[in-house]
């Protein structure tokens, strides 16, 4: 049986608060926050709309409003999808956009961090 010494606990505490500091101070980026490469981030809503720049539009409008902001058609396309979304929902716009020549989408589910802590009460 191991025992740990309290300060061998308070180091490792002490170094896993200043490594979480350290991403937040940092900048942690995701899709939802920042589209790749600095663009306007693209968003599926659960109910098939899209989300381009904050506004929704149909995703038959997505090509031609990508190519207006410059994306052009061999570069990445990343979308940020629920959890919960349905393959068909998926397959249809990708289906859509590679009509319109974007061939290469990349789907990104949308990213969740939760944090507990357990702490031991003392008797």
């Amino acid at each position: 049986m191991q025992t740990h010494t309290p300060g061998v606990s308070f180091f490792l505490l002490s170094h896993i608060v200043l490594l979480v500091c350290g991403c937040l101070l940092a900048g942690c980026r995701s899709p939802s926050s920042k589209g790749a490469e600095g663009r306007p981030p693209i968003e599926l809503a659960r109910d098939g709309s899209v989300l381009f720049h904050g506004k929704a539009l149909e995703a038959k409008d997505l090509p031609r409003k990508l190519k207006s902001y410059g994306y052009e058609t061999d570069a990445p396309v990343h979308i940020v999808v629920p959890a919960e979304m349905t393959p068909a929902a998926l397959a249809h716009l990708s289906a859509t956009l590679a009509s319109s020549g974007f061939r290469h989408v990349i789907f990104v589910k949308a990213r969740r961090v939760e944090a507990y802590v357990n702490e031991k009460k003392k008797k």
